[in-house]
């Protein structure tokens, strides 16, 4: 039935994997079909008390797949049939959360179930929105994210964490807030220092800022 991804219940958890490993699970339309089609029919089963989202191979995910979004750009899918995804219509997630949650992946947050996010390896764009959206996130070891592969020089991996500790080209020891004009002081762990900061005892904030 799924083509790029694949379900699997193991009581009492559903395990569902992105499985375009030679994309580095690249998401097409049909994988994003499929996902919500697999996330709602978690939610509706009663044996499954919790759903994993994971990737196949070495990445969790790369993003969106580049190769179909160019050919739509170029027009060289335009003579194509479409293709027929009926069979995958779902509406996983809360209703009473209203229209603004229905649509594109807004879904995610209120599916029913706790979503936890296993990180196996490469994240980014689209697939670092994904993990996001889940409730929690586990990875397997440090993973490449969007901003460390882009300026690996500037952006290291707990980026904005110490705000005495300055990238290559600008100061962050201060900010200045929307629709504000005057800058303020930057707060340590962007002003949740006492929701996370446990997370960071004793590492160096200098080297891990």
């Amino acid at each position: 039935m799924y083509e790029h991804i694949q379900y699997e219940v193991s009581d009492p958890v559903a395990v569902i994997t992105l499985n375009r490993p030679e994309a580095l699970n690249a998401i097409t339309g049909r994988m994003q079909a499929e996902l919500k089609h697999a996330l709602a029919t978690a939610e509706q089963d009663a044996a499954v008390v919790g759903i994993v989202l994971t990737g196949a191979g070495r990445g969790f995910c790369a993003g969106a797949d580049i190769g179909g979004l160019q050919a739509t750009a170029s027009g060289e899918a335009g003579g194509q049939q479409r293709e027929d995804l009926s069979q995958f219509s779902a509406r996983p997630g809360n209703p009473d959360m209203g229209e603004d949650f229905a649509v594109t992946f807004s879904y995610i947050p209120t599916i029913r179930k706790p979503l936890i996010a296993a990180i196996n390896g490469a994240c980014a764009g689209l697939g670092f929105v994904f993990a996001c959206l889940c409730d929690m996130r586990f990875v397997e070891k440090q993973p490449n994210a969007t901003w460390s592969m882009v300026a690996p020089g500037e952006y290291g991996f707990y980026s904005n964490v110490n705000n005495q500790v300055h990238h290559p080209r600008w100061s962050q020891a201060s900010e200045r807030r929307i629709g504000e004009f005057m800058r303020r002081p930057t707060l340590m762990f962007n002003g949740y220092e006492e929701d996370v900061a446990y997370l960071y005892k004793n590492m160096d904030l200098n080297k891990y800022y």
